[in-house]
């Protein structure tokens, strides 16, 4: 089955890692904006700042995508993914996981291979 990530999701946590996860350049950013309506330099540098940090959680959210479409050796990884990238989405990767027996744990001791 191919997957298609979901655009909705891809938007979602484009924006929750722009607000979120980069807070460090979101708030100053935003504090500048504010400041440039009496200082157009911070105003510019504020808006560069943001570009700079929306680019930057575009960038991650690709890369994330394109580990999630890739086949996996890890049976568990593989069926999370393809309940998130069908009709379901996060409803369906909550099925998954509660219709698990053992929770899924990504990182074992031996790379996450059962044995």
């Amino acid at each position: 089955m191919k997957r298609k990530y979901p655009t909705k999701m891809f938007i979602f946590f484009v924006l929750m890692n722009f607000i979120s996860r980069h807070f460090y350049l979101f708030i100053p950013g935003i504090i500048l904006c504010i400041i440039g309506n009496w200082v157009k330099t911070c105003l510019w540098i504020g808006l560069g700042i943001l570009v700079i940090d929306l680019v930057w959680s575009f960038i991650e959210q690709l890369q994330i995508r394109k580990v999630a479409l890739a086949p996996s050796d890890n049976e568990d990884f593989n069926k999370i993914m393809d309940a998130f990238c069908g009709p379901e989405g996060l409803e369906g990767v909550r099925k998954v996981l509660e219709s698990q027996e053992e929770p899924f744990r990504p990182f074992d001791s031996n790379g996450g291979n059962k044995e």
